[in-house]
Order: C-alpha cells, then structure tokens, then sequence
C-alpha cells in the first residue's frame, strides 16, 4: 500500500474512532491500552506493512473515540457548575450570531462575557429589533436543551456550541454594535448587506417566491412557512433551498457550464465560479453550514479543474477530517453528512452515469448530463434522508431535471436583482421581472408535483440496521462499475 492511500484510509480510521465515540464512552485506561497495543504493534513488527498498519490504525480509530468524547464533555457539561440551571439568573452577554426570525419569534445565540465559550440560545418576541454585535443585560431562568423522545435537542445545539436555553426572559440592551475586533465588524458590514438584500426581495417580490429565494440566495429557510416546505419534500426539491454539499456541487457544475457557454476560457471560468460561490457563502452571513458545504463543493471543483477524481476525492476526505478535528460533534449533524455524502456522490458516480446515459442524443446532452449529476448527488444521501425524514419521493428525478436547469440563470438574475435594487429602487423593479417569472416557474413545478397521489412514500422507524442495508446495493453496483477499465476508481 503506497502512503498515499495509507493517509487515506487512515483519515477513514479517525471519522471511525469519531462514530464509534458517539456510542462508546472509552474510559482513559482503555484509550491508553488501545494506544500502547497500536505502538507496540507498529514497533515491534516494523517490517510487515500491513500490521504497521493495523496499529496505525487502531491509534488513529481510537484518537478518534477520545476526541468525539472530550467534546462531547466538555460542550455539553461546559458552565453547568458556574450557571444555576432552571434558577433565575442575570448575566451580561453579546449577540454573536445573526438574530433568526421566525413566523412567531426570534432566536438569539449569546455568548456570556463571564463564560466565553458558553452560548445560550434565547427566544424572544420577534419585534425586538436586536442586531448582531448587541451587548444585553440577560435575566431568566436558565435551562438545559430537552432530549425528545425522536429528537435530541441537546446534541442538535451541542453541535452548534450551545449549552442552555432560555424562553422569555427580560432583556435590557446595554450597548448597540459592541463588536470584537476588525473581523467581527467586517461580520457586522456582510450582515447588514444581507439585510439590505432581504428589504430589497421581499419589496418586489410576493411569497412563496420570495421566501424560496431568499433561503436559495441568502440562507434564510427560516422564513419559509410549513406548508412550502411540506411540498418542497414531497417534490423533491428541498435540496435547492438547503445549503449543503449537493446545492453546492450541482451549482458548481452548472455554473462552469453556464460561464464556459458564454464564451469564458476553462480556467477563467473556475475562478470565475469560486468567486461566486464566495460571494454566495458571504450572502448567506457566513453561516456554518453553508461554510461547510462551500468548503466540500469547493474540493470537488478543484478536481474538476485539474481532471483529476482522485485530488477531489482526498481534498474532501481531509477537509471533513478537519471539519471533525475542530468539532467531532459534526459527524451527527445532518447536514454535514448530507453535505459530504452528495459530494462524495459526485466525485464516485458522475462518470457512471454519463457513462450509462452516453445513448442519448448529443442534442439533448446537457440534459443527460443534470440527469447524471442529479442521480450522482442524491444516490448516497437517499438512505440518510429516508432515515431522518422517513419519506421517499417517487418524483424527485423528474422534478429535479425540470428545475436544476434553471438554478444557474435563478442565481444569476436573481443577484443582479439585489445588487440592482439595494442601488436604484426601480432598477430592482424591473430586474425582478425575470427572476419572478422563473420563481413562478420553479412554484409551478413545486405545487403540481406535490400534490400527485404517488409524490412521496412514507417509511418511518427506520432503524441503523436498515440504513447500513440500503447502502449495500449501492456499494455493489459501484464495485461493479469500478472494475471496468474506464472506472479505475479514484485511486
């Protein structure tokens, strides 16, 4: 085995350690003995490759486990000592994220001065004009997250660094824009841009539409009611307002097509598209997720512009490596899974499936290619959603070839719609015109789909036994494929 792919499954190794820690809470003496058995192995047996190896990796798998176990700790059980839980408390924080308003309410994430690695995620009434940068004066009664008994609120904000939560309390507003240091305030310039383009949607444009876009361009999902969201599922289109790695790596795609077609040589076209999906990510408000998925979209572009699978496939492999060296607690996070699974997707099946579908006309190319990108980027996040979400829509092939095409040119409009009217008010008017009428066009799809009796099969209580399952078919039919010449594998 060359070191190369020795680094890589060992990578593989540490994200095992990281899921086995999340059930497994190793005591010290065992990551010490697991430790010295992987020393002694690598030591004793320095000429077999293969059993230095094995201890490698029992050293990495088991640094893996303590990691996710320390975190877990020290997030979870962070303050609980210095804070009274479920006691009256006041305490001076700031705001450190941009405030999410929701249909009822607005959610605050505080870090307290006194604590600063405690957050505290405060609901309040939404007509409450708090800003980012805010220092309050916070009293109420401080509590630890519910573990429900189908969802575990308390790892969903471990995730996110949130420890307690506080419904209603009195809050006083001690200083406006108390920001900390150049980065926060540069925070503060993105976010106030981003506020500026969300007056400037909703002005010009009525929802649905303008809550789809907002959440495709801005990251507001939010803001979306139920019911658009319920019909999103159902048609399968939510992916296009979720900022994960399969948003991330369609668009990609799209978007070096789209810059290539209007006359933009290959590489100018990559930087082209980096830039914009920075100013994408920007938009957003620099919210993890879409940092993320940037991040994972990011490494398959790489490959792409350099022709080679095996630079995207380690370039993602090692950033999520990262992403889950810095925060284990990730690996839990739907999210980041749908976001590393969509792109790993890409990068495996893509040629698969332009392979299959080479029967097509030329003519029709560009569609068997979306076709072949759509299946690529959902064939390994499927079992993951149907575990989480316990539904499968039947019309989602369909409905993401009838609407994929489109994103590039929704994108496109739809930035120069906000940049146009955040400057002159009538030039968003009429920038607005096509961006409404591809929006309507998007809804159109979005309503008919969803309400065909067969859109959406229900499969609820779906157990790990069964999701380990549904990848076995998957695994085959690349193994399949990978023992083809034109296949090689990434390797």
């Amino acid at each position: 085995m060359s070191l190369s792919r020795a680094v890589f499954w060992l990578s593989f190794c540490f994200v095992g350690g990281v899921f086995l820690g999340s059930f497994v809470d190793m005591s010290q003496r065992f990551a010490l003995a697991f430790l010295v058995a992987g020393i002694f192995l690598m030591v004793v047996f320095l000429r077999q490759k293969t059993i230095v190896f094995i201890g490698a990796a029992v050293i990495v798998c088991t640094l893996g486990v303590a990691r996710y176990n320390s975190e877990e700790l020290s997030v979870l059980s962070l303050g609980e000592s210095v804070f009274d839980v479920n006691q009256e408390v006041m305490f001076l924080a700031r705001v450190v994220k941009d405030p999410d308003i929701r249909a009822n309410n607005m959610q605050l994430v505080l870090k307290s001065l006194a604590l600063p690695r405690q957050k505290v995620l405060v609901n309040v009434d939404r007509l409450f004009g708090y800003e980012y940068g805010d220092m309050l004066k916070v009293s109420g009664r401080l509590q630890v997250p519910i573990v429900f008994d189908e969802f575990d609120y308390k790892t969903y904000l471990a995730q996110q660094g949130i420890s307690f939560v506080m419904y209603q309390p009195e809050i006083e507003l001690v200083e406006r824009g108390s920001y900390e240091g150049i980065s926060s305030s540069a925070y503060a310039v993105v976010l106030k841009l981003k506020h500026t383009f969300r007056e400037v949607l909703h002005e010009h444009i009525p929802p649905p539409q303008s809550t789809i876009l907002g959440a495709i361009l801005l990251g507001d999902k939010s803001a979306m009611q139920d019911e658009t969201k319920e019909k999103l599922n159902a048609s399968g289109l939510r992916h296009i307002t979720a900022i994960s790695g399969m948003h991330v790596g369609l668009l990609t795609i799209l978007l070096m097509r789209l810059f290539i077609w209007i006359g933009l040589w290959r590489f100018q076209a990559f930087y082209v598209t980096v830039a914009f999906m920075i100013l994408f990510i920007v938009l957003t408000g620099l919210q993890p997720s879409a940092m993320r998925a940037g991040i994972m979209g990011g490494m398959f572009l790489l490959g792409q512009h350099l022709g080679r699978i095996n630079v995207s496939m380690r370039a993602l492999v090692f950033a999520a490596i990262i992403m889950l060296g810095m925060n284990p607690l990730l690996l839990g996070n739907v999210g980041f899974q749908l976001s590393f699974l969509a792109v790993l997707g890409i990068i495996l099946f893509l040629p698969i499936f332009q392979h299959l579908s080479r029967g097509i006309p030329k003519k029709l190319q560009d569609v068997r290619d979306i076709m072949a990108m759509t299946i690529a980027a959902q064939i390994l996040t499927l079992p993951i959603l149907i575990f989480n979400f316990g539904y499968v829509s039947l019309v989602s092939l369909v409905t993401n070839v009838l609407v994929v095409p489109i994103l590039p040119f929704l994108l496109a409009f739809g930035f120069m719609f906000l940049i146009g009217g955040s400057l002159v008010g009538l030039l968003g008017l009429v920038l607005s015109l096509p961006v409404f009428f591809l929006l309507s066009y998007l809804t159109f799809i979005v309503d008919y789909s969803s309400q065909l009796p067969f859109a959406t099969v229900q499969v609820e209580n779906l157990s790990v036994f069964w999701l380990a399952l549904l990848y076995i078919p998957i695994a085959f039919f690349y193994w399949k494929f990978r023992k083809r010449q034109e296949f090689p594998g990434f390797y």
